[in-house]
């Protein structure tokens, strides 16, 4: 896949509905499995965005 691929307002969906898994998490392990990977797509979301 190739940057110019990756669907800028999906990543943006993907990442809300991490936030609201992480916050909607019924144990410690959701919630960090949630967390870790919000972490990744702002990761990602902030590689893709210019500077």
């Amino acid at each position: 896949m190739h940057v110019n691929d990756i669907d800028r307002a999906d990543l943006a969906r993907r990442i809300q509905d991490a936030r609201e898994d992480a916050a909607d998490a019924k144990d410690d392990v959701a919630r960090s499995r949630a967390e870790q990977f919000l972490s990744q797509l702002t990761t990602l979301e902030g590689a893709l965005l210019p500077a």
